[in-house]
């Protein structure tokens, strides 16, 4: 049995743990992934070199959790979102819509991740890649159960979902905190966009067996 002692010291490693990735994830950004080294990143924490490698292997595995960490987080957020008892559209909508809530409040972290992922190892970028496909077969089912339903019209569901992830990864490609629209604002938009393209015939798709293209 795990007693009180054991809880707050394994709550002390997780909290360092996450103060490392932090201040790294910084350092990251403002320095980028190479330039940075494991010293930097103990003095960004207020720990000595020596001690960062109890709670990290080496900098690539630090590298690793600030590039798959929302990756983790938000495919936590869609896993309950996919499984609740919702018609498509409004299972589409929620995770259209959580996606952009979580990377607005997390934007510079994100960024971050995403940019400096390509410095990643091959053992870890299929790692962090089986995360993200994990990922896109929420979206990919989602759709699935709407042309199953007619709530949706037939297309290319593996097409689609990348077109609409597509789509919400390139906003924090330009989203400012400080620019002109609400994170709710830009959310409401993606999900009208969309769910029309979903719902209305006028745009156009291939369809899944891509013999021809579908429009009404």
């Amino acid at each position: 049995m795990i007693n009180k002692k054991q809880n707050i010291q394994s709550s002390y490693w997780l909290e360092k743990r996450d103060e490392i990735v932090e201040s790294a994830s910084r350092l990251f950004e403002e320095k980028g992934y190479t330039a940075t080294n494991m010293g930097d990143i103990a003095n960004a924490a207020n720990l000595n070199k020596a001690t960062i490698y109890y709670y990290f292997k080496n900098k690539a595995d630090i590298l690793y959790e600030v590039s798959s960490r929302p990756q983790k987080e938000i495919l936590e957020i869609a896993k309950p979102i996919k499984a609740a008892d919702l018609p498509p559209g409004k299972k589409l909508e929620a995770l259209i819509c959580k996606q952009i809530e979580y990377r607005a409040a997390r934007h510079k972290f994100v960024l971050t991740g995403v940019t400096e992922r390509r410095n990643l190892p091959p053992r870890l970028y299929r790692a962090y890649v089986a995360l993200r496909d994990e990922y896109e077969i929420i979206f990919r089912q989602v759709i699935e159960e709407g042309i199953a339903s007619g709530e949706f019209r037939p297309l290319n569901v593996k097409l689609t979902s990348m077109f609409i992830l597509g789509l919400l990864n390139s906003i924090f490609q330009w989203y400012k905190s400080t620019g002109e629209l609400l994170p709710a604002e830009i959310a409401a938009a993606a999900c009208d966009f969309a769910l029309t393209a979903l719902r209305d015939g006028r745009f156009m798709c291939f369809t899944d067996d891509r013999r021809e293209l579908a429009s009404t």
